[in-house]
């Protein structure tokens, strides 16, 4: 069963730090969680957290390459 864009919206966001810093380019972490669901922006865009967007890539199902 596919997920809902609302369920992933959620799931992203709780995922993030929750401050409304802004420092991603969107007003609140909301607005940033829906614009990843929607691909308007890059999972790895919080700059609070940076290592959340491989957390948010697997919510989106997007495939990231792993680093040793």
């Amino acid at each position: 069963m596919a997920v809902s864009n609302k369920e992933k919206i959620r799931q992203i966001y709780e995922v993030l730090p929750k401050l409304n810093c802004g420092f991603c380019g969107f007003g609140s972490c909301g607005q940033f969680a829906r614009a990843v669901a929607e691909g308007r922006a890059s999972p790895f865009g919080c700059r609070q957290n940076p290592w959340s967007g491989y957390r948010i890539s697997e919510i989106v199902g997007m495939k990231v390459p792993a680093y040793s």
